[in-house]
């Protein structure tokens, strides 16, 4: 079975050589247009001399076999470049039909990479949003008292971590911070075998 990958390089390698030999096509019929302007200056100036040859009764055999080859040469070229856009028009519409398929080929094949670094994305997204959700629980718990803002010190820095395999979820989305930590708090409590301990509001002796 072809590969994603495969099926691209193979179109690509078809687009440069019809793209080259578009390239080619039109660089002929640029040079034949050119020639046809030259050989038709030169043909008007021969064309030119003839009159007055004729009237000083000069031969003018050798300048008529002149013209004549500059006028075939006219035609031949006129003719080419005639062939040339028959040619090009379908090698065009190739191409162009290449660049549809390119374009389908190159998001399949890139998409085979992102496809592969989704799953570890997602495998290192979920871990570092527990760790996160862990770190301002905990930030929480040790600074409650001073009126230190967890939340808003994670929200500056991080805003969120995606899910990449759902674009409506996250692993982490630091407007829910605050329910996060609550619901944190006893998971916490339990995994790291804490003693439910509250700050004293004052310090007194015991009665």
């Amino acid at each position: 079975m072809e590969t994603a990958k495969q099926l691209f390089e193979e179109l690509w390698e078809d687009y440069e050589k019809t793209d080259t030999l578009i390239s080619l096509l039109n660089s002929r019929k640029s040079k034949n247009e050119k020639s046809i302007i030259e050989l038709q200056e030169q043909l008007d100036s021969l064309k030119s001399k003839r009159p007055m040859m004729l009237a000083d009764e000069i031969d003018v055999t050798k300048l008529n076999k002149q013209i004549n080859q500059l006028d075939e040469k006219i035609m031949l070229k006129k003719e080419e470049n005639s062939g040339l856009d028959v040619k090009l028009p379908p090698i065009r519409s190739k191409r162009r039909e290449l660049q549809k398929k390119l374009n389908t080929a190159y998001e399949e094949y890139i998409g085979t990479y992102l496809d592969s670094l989704k799953t570890e994305y997602n495998i290192i997204a979920e871990k570092f949003a527990e760790t996160i959700k862990e770190f301002i629980t905990f930030q929480k718990l040790r600074y409650s008292p001073y009126g230190y803002n967890s939340c808003e010190l994670i929200s500056q820095k991080i805003k969120m971590i995606p899910n990449a395999d759902n674009g409506n979820e996250s692993f982490f989305d630091s407007n829910h911070c605050w329910n996060i930590i609550d619901d944190y708090i006893p998971k916490i409590m339990e995994k790291y075998n804490l003693i439910d301990f509250k700050y004293f509001g004052s310090y007194t002796d015991p009665m």
